[in-house]
């Protein structure tokens, strides 16, 4: 039977990432094995709301339906998040292995981070003549960083040499920090024997500094990393460092979550070793390998161009495809034509997954629909498997992504959608080594994610206008529509009167009696409320129709369809319900009297819109004169 095994990692390390996930293929090549791949990318510049939204991804799967999971936690540093899904997988039973990161509750696989760089700093001692030396750290709770900052106070203290606490700095993992730093020890004049950096990344970024600021490594200062990763042997220098040999220890891993997922015993805690290697960055001389390296590097460096350069363009066209929607089903409708027509970048199985109700949420109050985690459904925005396209249309998210009858072992790649803390959706990419390595997903998953959330912010913007106008057509004491909304509707109906022969509607006009002598006899105040019960009554009797007030007394109301229909029974009842008001009410602000008259449109007699207007007003004028005779009018008590 089919295995299924979770992962869980960030993308910014995505180097030694994929070297991880290339050995977890090779260990697991032997057993029928899925791997889901639930990847992230926050960094440590993102704002809390934003790395929420990253992190959700690692929420999404139901570890229920999993026979195992593997955290590649070295690349975990959130507080809280990898034991966090330690305590996930015990809670539901399945065994979990932690790389990089000793945790809690799970199987732990480490590199022995300590006898790589303690190799690295004897040898800069011992091969170099290394004594004054500075360290760049990572954060102050990272294991890795940890034990490679302690291992090289160990060779320093046991050479008798000294490493004062101003001589180490954490960059918390971020290269320009380090860079930043660097610079100051080059105005200061404070340039030690050797730098030793607690990856490659930040050695990097060093010795481009230093090149910057007219030095040179390794003749003014060394330079080493930790690592390993493909640049540091084609970079010049080259650089000395530590390989972790990560594809090992995905080989490693994989045997080990199967193992567990039979029921086997497996040590708790393995320690897997690390290399020193040295490059010219240590001053070590360059060999024929680094030469061919660099070669090479040169083909792929254009062919790296090219394929960015295309990637960049592929996606900006998706993000216009996006933004020039004006709904959210066109939305998802012109993406999945997009990617239809072509989805190279994408892979041949690839499924584009998003959540509805943010979309549908757009209104004063913009949380009310979002979601923190995920929704149940989502839309099929697009979905191929193996080039052919699934026909669905919403998905079950508890299932994760469409189910195939497939012998082969696959690699599941998901990355988050979202608008900072709140989820949108999610993509999956189906063995896509390379686009690890490259960063293509992230490049990818990035620029949909801004696309998304700046076409939500135009959704929202046009809700916003809509309201405005809405506003702006709306009587501020009655609250039905106002003038400028009956001319607006008038210039509608009279461009349809030309257009459509079978139209029809009927015009009922209302002029509500003595509200000048309300308002001289009792006020203004009281005028308002006997104006809004004159509002109530014409509203409730022709509430299918929109309503206006088109002056101080005087409303409209357009009858269509249902009240069209029903405009006779409707205006007899409106006058017999006004005639018990006066004849049973003894209250003046609630006895109002309301003048009506209805006309329908002829388009035999009716040339216009203003003739059917014209009728009804001339019907509502002769009624107004009955019932100021009947009840004899005139006062307003």
């Amino acid at each position: 039977m089919r295995k299924k095994i979770a992962v869980f990692a960030t993308g910014y390390a995505a180097n030694i990432l994929t070297q991880f996930m290339q050995g977890l293929k090779k260990g697991f090549e032997p057993y029928p094995v899925d791997t889901h791949l639930f990847l992230a990318f926050p960094t440590y510049l993102d704002t809390p709301g934003y790395a929420k939204g990253e992190l959700n991804i690692f929420n999404l799967p139901d570890l229920r339906k999993y026979d195992g999971a593997v955290l590649f936690a070295n690349t975990i540093d959130q507080p809280g998040v990898a034991a966090g899904i330690v305590k996930r997988c015990n809670e539901v039973g399945i065994p979990v292995v932690s790389h990089g990161k000793m945790l809690e509750g799970a199987h732990n696989i480490v590199s022995d981070n300590r006898m790589g760089m303690r190799d690295l700093t004897q040898h800069l001692i011992d091969k170099h003549k290394v004594r004054d030396i500075c360290v760049l750290s990572g954060t102050k709770d990272s294991y890795d960083a940890v034990a490679r900052l302690e291992a090289v106070k160990e060779i320093v203290k046991d050479n008798d040499l000294d490493l004062p606490e101003e001589n180490i700095f954490y960059t918390d993992w971020n290269s320009k920090n380090a860079g930043n730093y660097v610079e100051g020890l080059v105005r200061q004049n404070r340039l030690p024997d050797a730098i030793i950096c607690a990856n490659d990344d930040i050695a990097i970024t060093v010795c481009i500094t230093l090149k910057e600021l007219g030095m040179e490594v390794p003749r003014d200062v060394i330079v080493t990393g930790f690592d390993h990763i493909p640049v540091s042997e084609t970079f010049y220098p080259s650089l000395a460092t530590v390989d972790q040999k990560f594809e090992e220890h995905g080989i490693y891993a994989a045997q080990m979550i199967y193992d567990l997922s039979e029921g086997k015993e497996r040590e708790e805690k393995v320690m897997l070793k690390c290399d020193f290697v040295t490059g010219e960055s240590c001053g070590c001389s360059e060999d024929e390998h680094t030469s061919e390296l660099r070669r090479n590097f040169c083909v792929d460096s254009y062919v790296k161009h090219n394929r960015d350069t295309s990637l960049n363009g592929y996606t900006l066209k998706l993000e216009r495809c996006i933004l020039a929607s004006g709904t959210y089903p066109q939305m998802k409708q012109n993406v999945k034509e997009l990617l239809t027509a072509s989805h190279d970048f994408e892979g041949n199985t690839f499924h584009f997954f998003m959540d509805p109700k943010p979309f549908m949420s757009i209104s004063e109050n913009q949380t009310d629909l979002k979601t923190v985690g995920y929704s149940s459904e989502m839309d099929v925005v697009f979905s191929v498997h193996d080039n052919v396209p699934d026909d669905i249309t919403t998905f079950r998210t508890e299932e994760l992504l469409p189910e195939k009858d497939i012998a082969e072992n696959h690699m599941y790649v998901f990355a988050p959608l979202h608008d900072n803390e709140y989820s949108t959706g999610y993509l999956i990419f189906c063995d896509c080594y390379e686009s690890m390595w490259n960063r293509v997903i992230h490049t990818y998953q990035s620029r949909i994610d801004v696309a998304i959330e700046k076409f939500r912010q135009n959704l929202y913007l046009k809700y916003l206008n809509k309201r405005v106008v809405e506003f702006s057509r709306i009587d501020p004491l009655t609250h039905v529509k106002n003038r400028a909304a009956y001319e607006s509707r008038s210039e509608e109906i009279a461009a349809r009167m030309h257009t459509d022969p079978d139209y029809r509607f009927a015009v009922a006009m209302f002029d509500v009696n003595n509200l000048k002598k309300v308002n001289d006899e009792l006020g203004h105040d009281a005028g308002d409320e006997y104006l809004l019960n004159a509002t109530h009554y014409i509203c409730s009797f022709f509430k299918h129709s929109p309503v206006y007030r088109i002056g101080g007394d005087e409303f409209v109301a357009i009858l269509e369809d249902e009240d069209f229909e029903n405009r006779g029974e409707l205006i007899i009842a409106f006058r017999s319900k006004l005639d018990m008001i006066w004849e049973t009410e003894k209250r003046p602000v609630k006895r109002v009297s309301i003048a009506s008259g209805v006309r329908s449109y002829d388009p035999n007699v009716h040339g216009s819109f203003e003739d059917v207007c014209k009728e009804s007003d001339v019907e509502m004028y002769e009624n107004k004169k009955a019932v100021k005779a009947k009840y004899n009018l005139g006062s307003a008590r």
